[in-house]
């Protein structure tokens, strides 16, 4: 082995890609998960069916919270959770460092994103940013729990309890992490998981609205399904965000493990903290007191000036 990567001169170790997401979902499919994905087959009840009503009572039961709703992803989610609100048109605080979908669940519903800056060493929204942006005409404050570290949700609730504003989580990364000891999913008026196959824990595609607030998840299981009664009178704008019943079975599958998957991520994610800490120019995202990360991914700071490339270059000499 040569001590330089393939990308300034040096031989690849490895002759094929090795890919930054490999879902887990392959080893679960043993003949009790093909069994019943026979069966749900044959049924010809393939969605919203009573697979995804069990998923979410077991969810509910894991998180902790009094119910669960199952949606086709996290995006949309996000986008029915913030109109079963009724925030839709308002201006919602959301952090500068997510993914669009964050931004995008609310420019659905006509709302204004107001960005706050994030903490250069947690990811997550900084709360000294956030009680400088909070006014009156603020309709809600959506934080991220960046990459499964859950952000500081004590100081962000006591600043919105300060101004009479409610606090929503895009929790799409953060299924499974702990909060002082808590699961995320009871925190604010709601949180929202996703379960894609980039996830630690998958069920293809989808999301989950998690709340202990009944109305919003009444509402959110009838905009789920366009907005209609089982007679078919449409009672308000909706969309077709059902779950399909494979999918909530893979998700009861592999949901058991996923205390396995977080320890294994904690674990690594200290291993590779350990071996590259001297390494000059690297850092690494450090976790909100008294937390415990779900890990979905492992967050690294790079300055090019001491490590010798850049973020990008190294993604790519990674590859």
């Amino acid at each position: 082995m040569n001590d330089k990567p393939a990308l300034l001169g040096g031989t690849p170790l490895l002759e094929n890609d090795a890919g930054i997401v490999q879902p887990s979902i392959g080893r679960y499919t043993d003949d009790a998960l093909m069994d019943r994905l026979r069966s749900i087959l044959e049924s010809n009840m393939v969605t919203n069916g009573p697979t995804v009503r069990e998923l979410e009572r077991d969810m509910a039961s894991y998180l902790e919270v009094d119910d669960v709703a199952a949606v086709s992803s996290c995006t949309l989610g996000l986008t029915l959770a913030i109109q079963a609100a009724g925030l839709a048109g308002k201006k919602i605080i959301l952090p500068s460092f997510t993914i669009a979908a964050t931004a995008n669940a609310a420019y659905w519903n006509g709302c204004q994103p107001v960005f706050v800056d994030v903490d250069l060493d947690t990811f997550n929204i900084s709360t000294d940013h956030l009680a400088e942006l909070v006014s009156e005409d603020i309709g809600a404050i959506m934080p991220v729990h960046v990459f499964g570290n859950p952000c500081p949700i004590d100081e962000v609730q006591a600043i919105a309890d300060r101004h009479g504003i409610p606090v929503v989580y895009d929790a799409a990364q953060g299924f499974g992490a702990r909060y002082q000891g808590e699961r995320l999913g009871r925190f604010g008026r709601w949180e929202v998981f996703s379960g894609s196959p980039t996830k630690h824990f998958t069920s293809l595609e989808g999301g989950f609205v998690a709340s202990n607030d009944p109305e919003l998840i009444r509402m959110v299981r009838l905009t789920r399904n366009y907005g209609v009664l089982p007679n078919y009178d449409c009672v308000l704008q909706g969309l077709n965000a059902r779950m399909p019943e494979t999918n909530a079975a893979v998700g009861l599958a592999i949901m058991p493990h996923t205390d396995e998957f977080i320890a294994n991520r904690n674990g690594y994610a200290a291993l590779y903290q350990r071996l590259l800490a001297e390494v000059p120019g690297l850092t690494f995202q450090q976790l909100t007191p008294d937390v415990e990360s779900s890990y979905n991914y492992l967050g690294i700071m790079v300055e090019p000036a001491q490590f010798g490339i850049t973020n990008r270059e190294l993604a790519e000499a990674l590859e």
